[in-house]
């Protein structure tokens, strides 16, 4: 949706190739930064900022800028995240490997007020769109 459609956000510093993905999770409520104008888009994002932007695109409440301490017992309770996870992601470099990491976890991990994964929703959503896809190969 976001490749055919224009998403507007309040940041001044997205990059335009940026500018309507950034718009979008602004627009479906996933929190980025506690700014109100600016998102540190040159910034290098934190562990503990990725989860809060993983946490709240799941639907629960958590904030980028959130307290540590608070921001682990979502991660916790919502099952995105271990104790130890959480101990042993604070206790190495934070990079790509970890994001993804974390990714694939939210994959498995029940949306906020439902009893269906992430996995199973966008299975759900997109289900019938892939196996078109996979016709139209099989007819070439």
């Amino acid at each position: 949706t976001v490749l055919n459609n224009t998403f507007s956000h309040p940041y001044t510093d997205v990059p335009k190739w940026a500018s309507d993905y950034v718009g979008y999770l602004y627009q479906n409520d996933i929190t980025l930064t506690s700014e109100k104008d600016v998102l540190g888009a040159k910034d290098n994002i934190s562990a503990d900022d990725y989860t809060a932007v993983v946490l709240s695109a799941l639907g629960y409440k958590a904030e980028v800028g959130m307290r540590e301490r608070a921001l682990d017992r979502v991660a916790v309770k919502s099952g995105l995240l271990t104790e130890n996870e959480l101990k042993l992601i604070s206790e190495t470099e934070f990079n790509r490997g970890t994001m993804v990491y974390i990714a694939e976890k939210a994959l498995n991990t029940k949306l906020s007020g439902q009893d269906v994964t992430l996995y199973e929703k966008l299975d759900e959503k997109y289900k019938k769109k892939i196996e078109e896809l996979k016709a139209q190969i099989d007819e070439e």
